[in-house]
């Protein structure tokens, strides 16, 4: 976060029983002593965006122009995370100076020794200028990773590829409003990816030909939690 004037003719007290000024609606308090607080978990696409003059910001999954400004996300141990792998559902607190992402939560158990009591219950908060962001990691950033190995991802593809040949020729249409409600996985393993895609789509029915042709089939992906991410792009 940025070093953002306190000012004093707008200071309040009573709600967490210290010097504060709301920001952005309510949805930020920044304390007399330095730290920036988050109140929120829910922000309406409006109140979103990347906040230069406070050097923070609040995106969601969703917010694809937003994340894009940020450049590639990472995890802890560097591992490059795609846009597409972040869960839906979610909202994310970043600190444009410090580059990193925490998730919003509450109820939460964020458990920084330190933590002052006007902190306390807070969805995250920044402790000052030049500080990482804290937030509850036992609720961390969720991630849908696809869990299939290359040679399984090739193999799909042509499954995939096939599969919208055979389903335009043989005229079949997809239910659009049953299969977008409820898209099906397909279970594949390293056991069937040796099999021929040609011998595997002999197999299946018809609305699985279908739906594969049309796709609205995808990947099986596994959740994985962590704590934060990092991102590359740098911001003045």
């Amino acid at each position: 976060m940025k070093n953002i004037s306190f000012e004093s003719g707008r200071r309040q007290w009573d709600r967490f029983n210290a010097f504060y000024i709301d920001l952005h609606g309510g949805n930020f308090s920044l304390f007399e002593t330095g730290e920036l607080r988050v109140n929120a978990v829910s922000f309406r696409p409006h109140e979103r965006g990347l906040f230069h003059q406070w050097g923070v910001g609040v995106v969601r999954p969703n917010d694809g122009r937003l994340l894009g400004e940020l450049g590639q996300l990472q995890t802890p141990d560097g591992t490059p995370v795609p846009k597409t792998w972040l869960a839906a559902g979610q909202t994310f607190l970043v600190d444009l100076d410090t580059r990193r992402m925490v998730r919003l939560a509450y109820p939460n158990r964020i458990t920084a020794a330190s933590r002052p009591r006007h902190l306390a219950e807070a969805t995250a908060y920044v402790p000052g200028v030049g500080a990482t962001p804290i937030a509850d990691e036992t609720r961390g950033i969720k991630l849908r990773r696809p869990e299939p190995s290359e040679t399984v991802r090739k193999w799909f593809k042509q499954v995939k590829a096939l599969a919208r040949v055979q389903a335009t020729l043989l005229g079949l249409q997809p239910n659009i409003a049953r299969w977008e409600s409820s898209r099906f996985h397909l279970r594949v393993s390293p056991e069937n990816a040796r099999e021929a895609p040609e011998v595997w789509l002999g197999r299946q029915n018809t609305q699985v030909l279908a739906n594969i042709g049309a796709g609205y089939v995808h990947l099986q992906r596994t959740t994985v939690v962590v704590p934060y991410l990092t991102f590359s792009a740098g911001h003045e």
